[in-house]
């Protein structure tokens, strides 16, 4: 059966004073129909430049330069400005990090719910406008009827949150992508937050684009992850298999940061320096400056991304299957 969403080979640059870089190189990854599939990274690891071309919002200095991307099988790049502003908003719905900027603060929340649909025609005026408190509640905010009538600013970041959720389902989507929507929230409302896009997703049906640079959130609400590092997919598969059995030396240790957390006795693991950018001209593998388990032939050679079979791959000469449980031991802790 044909993907919902096809991402194909993209590369994407961003031009600067001292010449192009390129943000995005060569990621593929597909998203079925009522799936979820959470991209992780850490920042400037390309997940949101990603995300972004799907809708083709890359800012004014980036560039797809080359790759495919297809909804339903129609090529996103040949759609007309038509077909595009119904694409965006109609077929597929967007949750940004920051509600705060994302809202217009001098109009009330629920006039902005029932513009997203109005502008889409897909319900009318009175039809959009008794929706609003319906939305509002399908995302579990109390006394929905107030609510709508509130300014952003009267809401809380969780409420925000959930009031670009519920604007984004508004004209039911086949895919809702989420730009990391926990950013700024404490650790009892991302749960909440998460939770809420899971039950949405297994109710309207909708495929969901999670982006995150916590693997460990993906754990319950994703049914695959792709991991990215420096622009690349290092490693993909289903997150059940991935989390329990990682084998790039990237997404081992982003779950050792994550398992740790609170450990007591024991000093936290880090990934040692910091994440490379696009402007970085790194020889061979992307990650080994960082890589605890890095060979020769990783400082020489990058590794393609090799088929492991049951629709996982990893870019690793090294894969952690094939490292001394005494190695992963003797790394710093």
């Amino acid at each position: 059966m044909r993907p919902l969403l096809e991402v194909s080979d993209v590369k994407i640059e961003f031009s600067h004073s001292s010449g192009p870089s390129t943000a995005v190189d060569g990621v593929t990854f597909d998203v079925h129909e009522g799936e979820c599939v959470g991209i992780v990274g850490e920042s400037g690891s390309g997940k949101s430049v990603t995300a972004r071309s799907v809708l083709r919002l890359l800012p004014s200095a980036g560039k797809m330069t080359s790759g495919r991307i297809a909804f339903e099988g129609e090529d996103v790049l040949g759609m007309s400005e038509l077909r595009l502003r119904e694409f965006r908003g109609g077929d597929v719905g967007m949750v940004f990090q920051d509600p705060m900027s994302s809202l217009n603060p001098v109009i009330r929340v629920g006039p902005q719910i029932e513009e997203a649909m109005l502008y889409h025609s897909r319900y009318g005026g009175q039809e959009a406008k008794s929706r609003v408190v319906d939305l509002l509640a399908r995302v579990q905010v109390p006394d929905p009827r107030m609510r709508s009538r509130a300014y952003p600013h009267q809401l809380s970041g969780g409420m925000r949150q959930r009031v670009m959720i519920a604007m984004a389902y508004a004209n039911e989507p086949r895919l809702l992508i989420a730009d990391e929507p926990t950013t700024a929230l404490d650790v009892t409302v991302q749960a909440q937050i998460l939770r809420l896009l899971r039950e949405l997703g297994r109710e309207f049906g909708t495929a969901v684009i999670l982006i995150t640079h916590n693997l460990a959130l993906v754990a319950d609400l994703c049914d695959r992850v792709v991991v990215m590092y420096a622009g690349r997919v290092v490693e993909q598969g289903p997150c059940r298999e991935v989390i329990s059995n990682p084998q790039h030396p990237y997404t081992w240790a982003l779950l050792e940061t994550a398992r740790q957390m609170g450990a007591k006795g024991r000093k936290l693991f880090a990934i040692p320096g910091s994440p490379a950018s696009a402007k970085d001209r790194i020889h061979g593998c992307r990650f080994h400056p960082r890589c605890a388990f890095a060979v020769d032939r990783c400082r020489d050679q990058e590794p393609p991304l090799i088929d492991l079979g049951g629709g996982r791959e990893a870019r690793c000469w090294v894969l952690m299957q094939n490292v001394s449980p005494d190695l992963t031991r003797g790394t710093p802790q």
